[in-house]
């Protein structure tokens, strides 16, 4: 009697099987029990900013409380990608630490005997931490000339079309958000600045990063 093949094959090619029992792990040490390291799957859409120096937000325990910890290094594991927590966020644009200063780190952790997330916390400034995740970004706000009525309507049409729509914001604007609102180019904007009658200043945000 022939074999007769299954229309639903479930043989699984060896190199998909391979691709299945390992993953990117990155190993999370923490500034308080448990101090770890302990490994975390790093996402696809993780992969660029899961790097050793930055600070990442990960599932601890049973319960998955969510808490901070370091990234201090990143490779290919053989282990199932499901076997790991995955990691949330990455915190910092940048790593805190270059790779030598991490190995700075270490060394004083096995020196002192302490664990290298408590070392990390306490050479890392507080300041340092918390500019790490923010990142400037420049508004836009009306300047002194949008207080006279009578030149802003003597505008030309896109200028005073988007000079109503700074005037009426809540708050100031970036340029996207005004070319947004006002649906123009970023000529208009430019030639009010240039006049006066859009300043830009500088402010520091948080930075949330994406999945």
């Amino acid at each position: 009697m022939s074999h007769q093949p299954s229309l639903f094959d479930t043989h699984v090619p060896p190199w998909e099987l391979d691709a299945q029992s390992e993953c990117r792990a990155a190993q999370v040490v923490f500034s308080e029990p448990p101090w770890g390291p302990l490994a975390y799957r790093v996402p696809d859409a993780l992969a660029n900013g899961v790097v050793p120096g930055v600070r990442v937000q990960v599932p601890l325990g049973r319960g998955n409380r969510s808490v901070v910890g370091y990234c201090v290094d990143v490779q290919t594991v053989s282990t199932p990608p499901a076997a790991l927590k995955p990691i949330d966020q990455v915190l910092d644009h940048e790593p805190l630490l270059t790779r030598k200063l991490l190995e700075l780190m270490r060394w004083i952790s096995r020196y002192y005997l302490a664990p290298l997330g408590q070392v990390l916390e306490t050479a890392i400034p507080t300041g340092v931490r918390n500019l790490a995740g923010s990142r400037l970004r420049t508004v836009l706000f009306p300047g002194p000339q949008a207080a006279d009525a009578r030149a802003v309507q003597a505008l030309p049409v896109k200028q005073r079309a988007v000079m109503q729509v700074l005037l009426q914001a809540a708050e100031p604007l970036t340029m996207e958000q005004l070319r947004e609102r006002a649906r123009c180019s970023a000529a208009p904007i430019q030639a009010l600045r240039s006049s006066g009658f859009i300043q830009a200043r500088q402010e520091r945000v948080l930075a949330t990063p994406t999945l």
